[in-house]
């Protein structure tokens, strides 16, 4: 058999998906089993085992961490077939809130008031911080609370844009690590 690697990263739930094919006598449909393993930070816990009809597995709610999982199916005469192991990660912890420094430009009576004559001003932010797999970027927009929707996607610390109008308008800034969690704005 050949199992396809599944990519949960911030999903807690995992679909295993593996291709079988026996050319000489066929596949006994009843004889799959899927083995799930995690890795506690010191060592491996031991197998968890599913015995599925279809090449086909669904683990979880996982908890963060490593796991390999591995698919064995047996042919029509009960010879069995292994795939190789497969390793993932799961991610569920989600990165650290950026912290906006504010206008770059800020042109009004202090250089803190948020207030500048500038229609096109730079915005920064502090960078977040991730412990599980690390930071992929930050999304940004104007007037949006969910910048990752309608938003821009940049590596950088800072933000230029058009401003539409004259008035009030509230910049929004989420970090996603690259699991594809994503802070708080």
């Amino acid at each position: 058999p050949d199992l396809n690697n599944p990519t949960p990263f911030s999903n807690r739930f995992v679909t295993a998906n593996g291709t079988v094919s026996d050319p000489e006598s066929g596949i006994d449909k009843d004889s799959y089993e899927f083995a799930l393993n995690s890795f506690d930070g010191n060592k491996w816990t031991g197998w968890t085992t599913s015995k599925t009809s279809t090449p086909d597995e669904s683990f979880g709610p996982l908890e963060s961490g490593l796991y390999s999982v591995y698919l064995t199916a047996s042919n029509g005469a009960g010879m069995p077939g292994q795939s190789p192991t497969s390793y993932f990660y799961v991610d569920t912890v989600v990165p650290a809130k950026p912290s906006v420094s504010g206008l770059s430009t800020d042109t009004g009576a202090s250089p803190s008031d948020e207030i500048t004559l500038h229609q096109i001003p730079t915005f920064t932010w502090s960078e977040s911080t991730d412990s599980e797999s690390g930071i992929k970027g930050y999304w940004w927009s104007l007037n949006d609370n969910t910048p990752e929707s309608g938003g821009s996607f940049t590596t950088a610390l800072s933000a230029t844009m058009s401003i539409p109008a004259d008035g009030n308008h509230a910049f929004y800034v989420r970090a996603q690590d690259y699991a594809g969690n994503l802070s708080l704005v």
